[in-house]
């Protein structure tokens, strides 16, 4: 099911007694305002809107009785809902209209021939945390990154239905460009600048981790790390925004590759990290792969083979040094 904007009339009055034409253009005009700091403005401000379009389908679609099917060869564990077309679709017709010479790939679409070969490459994951959708815990997020030459260069992440009092807040949108601005968005309130936390003991480090997702190779870093705490959340995006408000220190994600107990799993992939780790980075932070490389995003391969390690940055190098030292040495040869 494809969300799309109700057609009117030139100049037909909205229920405010604007005109949709004139509610438009203030929306434009608010979100010009927000990110006048950003050197990519444009691409930021269509996907803000893009976004916020795409949580608004998804939200409606929260609301009801809606049906889970699966997908992929590990059906189980890849529900796909009506909200995940939805948002696909409000968000590749921003994006398309906006930048016509742009490739985007996006989690529910065919990859585009060639999508890494493009100088400028839109990853989109339209429901990020499915599963989370599904259970109705609200740790779930719609995100659209922008990478520039296979670096992250521009995030936003929408997370409109996590319980207030939570981290980031109910109905935030955080945005960020890779040597500018991160910012948080909460309607009815003014922008807040965000920054990771300054936190270098690991031992005292606030790590989240997966919530459906769990192995012995995480224990052990764990372990290695001194007993930091766990806080389990769901998608990739919102556990990623913990990092960006400074509401948790670290996010490991070791992979299949990285841990001979999962054979064959699946891990993260393009557009899973490249909305999160532009933001992240923007906000004083550091996302890597489990070896300490930079994410590729010309890479051919979208699965994020050694894993994912997302910090503050001053905790880096000690969790990198906790990943390499308690896995086997065959399985570090990238």
């Amino acid at each position: 099911m494809s969300e799309r904007r109700e057609a009117s009339a030139p100049g037909a009055a909205s229920e405010t007694g604007e005109s949709n034409e004139v509610v438009e253009a203030i929306e434009e005009s608010e979100a010009s305002a927000l990110l006048a700091g950003f050197v990519l403005r444009r691409e930021a401000e269509v996907a803000l809107a893009a976004v916020r379009r795409a949580a608004a389908a998804v939200m409606r679609l929260y609301a009801t009785d809606f049906g889970v099917s699966y997908k992929g060869e590990r059906a189980a564990n890849d529900p796909v809902t009506e909200a995940d077309h939805a948002a696909n679709a409000a968000i590749l017709e921003e994006l398309s209209a906006a930048f016509p010479d742009d490739v985007i790939v996006t989690e529910e679409t065919p990859l585009p021939p060639g999508f890494f070969r493009a100088r400028r490459c839109w990853f989109v994951d339209p429901l990020d945390g499915t599963r989370d959708f599904v259970a109705r815990n609200g740790e779930f997020c719609v995100m659209v990154g922008l990478s520039i030459d296979g670096r992250a260069r521009l995030g936003v992440v929408g997370i409109p239905a996590l319980a207030d009092g939570a981290h980031p807040p109910r109905g935030s949108t955080l945005v960020g460009e890779v040597g500018g601005p991160a910012l948080r968005l909460v309607e009815g309130a003014p922008p807040i600048a965000v920054h990771v936390s300054s936190l270098r003991e690991p031992a005292r480090a606030r790590l989240v981790v997966s919530r459906s997702r769990r192995s012995a190779l995480l224990d052990a870093i764990l372990r290695r790390l001194g007993g930091p705490s766990e806080r389990p959340l769901g998608s990739v995006g919102v556990k990623i925004s913990a990092l960006v408000d400074g509401s948790a220190d670290a996010y490991l994600h070791p992979s299949a590759t990285l841990d001979p107990a999962r054979p064959g799993e699946g891990g993260a992939k393009l557009w899973d990290t490249c909305a999160p780790e532009a933001i992240l980075r923007a906000a004083g932070g550091q996302l890597t792969d489990g070896l300490g490389r930079a994410l590729d995003y010309a890479s051919e391969d979208v699965q994020h083979r050694f894993g994912i390690v997302a910090s503050n940055g001053a905790l880096h190098a000690a969790l990198l040094e906790a990943v390499h030292a308690v896995t086997p040495h065959d399985r570090t040869q990238g």
